[in-house]
């Protein structure tokens, strides 16, 4: 964020600055006071790890929209849809395909080629904040602590899984046994996912099942804010709180 000064005095009735919000060039003005340019806190998610096959990176912001950006990251293109901001957006590792998730407490899937929505799954009762896809499957957790299965070809809700409380904070497809590499997304996985809370407990889950597998109680009285896992053998779960 950054202070801007109004005008300093009636021969300069306005001052105007350009600033860069989520993709483009906006100009902005001031005709007293001071004012809080917030344009470098627009983007909420970047698609970084999970970016485009083909190098294309997509970021998410307050604004609602995604961006979708050219490998060389001097133009992109607005994917709108989202009435809330974003919180997380992830890409396909093999189609060009991508899933974003906001606070309007929609799922949104994207295709990349298009640049078109290709279908929206609705069903939480309060915004998303984290997920994860794995296979043909979509795990989303909420601020209410509900984590919701999608089957990501039809946009059909497939289950709930409860148990924590507060707002699920991290998220963790857990890797098939002996691959040697973290999942990715849309990638075969061991059906398995880690889940963090305000709580502070970590939950695994299998979602063939729908059922919780084991629960620890991995930070008391904080947050767990990152779930990781090492590759060596045998591998390791590893949480920030």
């Amino acid at each position: 964020a950054r202070w801007r000064e109004g005008p300093g005095n009636a021969i300069l009735p306005v001052k105007e600055w350009t600033s860069v919000k989520h993709g483009k060039e906006v100009l902005n003005s001031c005709n007293s006071g001071r004012v809080a340019d917030l344009s470098d806190r627009n983007i909420m998610c970047m698609s970084l790890q999970d970016h485009c096959r083909d190098g294309r990176i997509i970021s998410g912001g307050l604004d609602s929209k995604l961006c979708l950006w050219q490998a060389s990251g001097v133009s992109c293109v607005d994917l709108t849809g989202h009435v809330g901001s974003i919180s997380r957006v992830r890409a396909h590792a093999h189609m060009d395909i991508a899933i974003s998730a906001a606070y309007d407490r929609t799922l949104r899937a994207w295709d990349l080629r298009k640049k078109t929505e290709l279908g929206c799954c609705t069903g939480h009762d309060a915004s998303i904040t984290e997920f994860v896809w794995v296979d043909d499957v979509v795990a989303s957790g909420d601020r209410a602590g509900m984590v919701r299965v999608w089957d990501a070809r039809t946009a059909q809700h497939m289950g709930t899984l409860r148990g924590h409380k507060g707002h699920i904070t991290a998220m963790l497809a857990l890797p098939q046994e002996g691959s040697g590499e973290e999942a990715q997304s849309g990638s075969p996985h061991s059906g398995l996912i880690a889940t963090g809370a305000q709580d502070g407990q970590l939950r695994i889950w299998d979602l063939r099942q729908k059922l919780n597998t084991y629960t620890m109680a991995a930070h008391p009285g904080g947050a767990i804010n990152e779930i990781g896992i090492t590759m060596g053998s045998p591998p390791v779960i590893v949480t920030a709180g």
